[in-house]
């Protein structure tokens, strides 16, 4: 008998979530075809069967990003994280979005939980870099940018470490980094001016 308790007793949960599975199955589908009303639909339904549906959150995050509902989107993923702290996926959306709304400090900060979380998080590094110069805190791009330097030493890389040495005042380390990227991709115009002006 007790068994039995246990047994019905059970079978509404699984149903619970296979119900809000099939929602958020129909919302990511709908979301990665563009349909987007019908995405939010079959999202708000598989919320409301589980307010804690991280996956849920973060599509919804996804959904009004590309609407360009900038603030509602941070609070999906402030909801992520609320529920998911070392969801670095939703630290790196969110610092997009802030870096978009221009609230640099905030970004970088995201920017960085996502790269403590996962230390070879290349767009997390990017973020970093684009907002640290922005913020002319060049010493955090520095280590930002060698660190992309260390998983991907191309041409682009070493020319935007060189940038941001020769805005620091570095002209011998902008130097020898923009003819480390010429060296790397003899056709890349762009570098000519940085080694013009460093180098002489």
């Amino acid at each position: 008998m007790k068994k039995l308790i246990l047994l019905l007793l059970f079978i509404p949960l699984v149903s619970f979530g296979q119900d809000e599975l099939k929602y958020f199955n129909k919302g990511k589908k709908s979301f990665e075809k563009e349909n987007y009303d019908k995405a939010a639909a079959y999202l708000i339904n598989a919320l409301e069967l589980n307010p804690s549906y991280v996956d849920a959150h973060f599509y919804t995050g996804l959904l009004n990003t590309k609407l360009k509902k900038y603030d509602k989107a941070i609070t999906n993923y402030n909801k992520v994280l609320e529920l998911d702290l070392y969801n670095e996926l939703a630290y790196l959306n969110r610092g997009r979005i802030n870096y978009i709304l221009k609230n640099k400090k905030a970004a970088q900060s995201d920017f960085k939980n996502a790269i403590e979380i996962d230390s070879k998080f290349i767009e997390a590094y990017n973020g970093l870099v684009l907002v640290s110069e922005s913020l002319k805190d060049y010493d955090t791009g520095i280590l930002a940018i060698t660190k992309l330097i260390e998983f991907n030493p191309n041409f682009r890389n070493y020319f935007r470490r060189g940038l941001i040495k020769y805005r620091m005042g570095d002209k011998v380390g902008a130097c020898k980094d923009a003819n480390k990227s010429k060296k790397l991709n003899p056709n890349f115009s762009l570098v000519n001016q940085l080694i013009k002006n460093s180098c002489n």
